[in-house]
């Protein structure tokens, strides 16, 4: 698994957002029009800290989702792993990014 981080935030923070754009096989953005729902979940070896939380479509046609944090998201330094699960209207569901996951450092604050 590759585990080059792609996000860190500061304990506390809720901004930068994490952002996502969903791609296929070939590498193009997804089209997110026909989908029901958006979550983001985050963990590490002790279980979740975000646990299926809703996330944000902000450009369906290029594929680009977001999680805006809340405070708690984000009290807890440490590595963690992320990813977007997304929910057609037909049922089937995508997990994003593909074959991998978003690698997140939260950075205590001294």
């Amino acid at each position: 698994m590759d585990t080059k981080i792609e996000l860190v935030i500061r304990s506390g923070a809720t901004y930068p957002p994490v952002t996502c754009t969903v791609k296929d096989q070939n590498g193009d953005a997804y089209n997110l029009s026909d989908v029901d729902t958006v979550t983001f979940t985050m963990y590490d070896g002790d279980g979740n800290k975000v646990d299926g939380e809703s996330a944000t479509i902000t450009d369906a046609s290029a594929g680009k989702v977001k999680y805006e944090w809340s405070a708690n998201d984000t009290d807890t330094s440490g590595m963690y792993s992320g990813y977007f699960t997304i929910t057609f209207n037909d049922g089937s569901v995508m997990i994003a990014p593909s074959g991998n996951v978003f690698k997140i450092y939260v950075e205590r604050v001294e």
